[in-house]
């Protein structure tokens, strides 16, 4: 009688520790899975703000590119006026400079 207590006293301790191997394994599974949801969520975060600062990196390459163009075209517009009024400037300057030597000649020619 003794043995059959301490064989069902076995087996009863037998089932606890299953039970309690079964119990933790499953806990264990469930807290796998949250950590890996876990990760996969940070994973997501992470993708998904890369890819927008990649986006907002190639919106301000774009944005850079446009100014550039814009600036060269107002630093050509600059330099064609420029020119365009250096050229009146010497124009004007032969101009008068041709005015004042006639006078001058003139001046001469009468005063004789």
């Amino acid at each position: 009688m003794l043995e059959t207590f301490k064989k069902k006293k076995q087996f009863i301790l037998l089932l606890l520790m299953l039970l309690v191997f079964i119990l933790s394994h499953g806990q264990d599974t469930i807290v796998r899975k949250r950590y890996l949801d876990s990760v996969k969520n940070q994973l997501a975060i992470y993708t998904v703000t890369s890819y927008k600062y990649l986006n907002m990196y190639d919106k301000s390459e774009n944005d850079k590119l446009k100014l550039k163009q814009d600036l060269n075209l107002a630093y050509e517009k600059y330099n064609y006026i420029f020119q365009k009024r250096r050229k009146e400037n010497v124009g004007a300057g032969i101009g008068f400079l041709s005015m004042m030597v006639i006078s001058f000649l003139m001046i001469i020619k009468f005063s004789k």
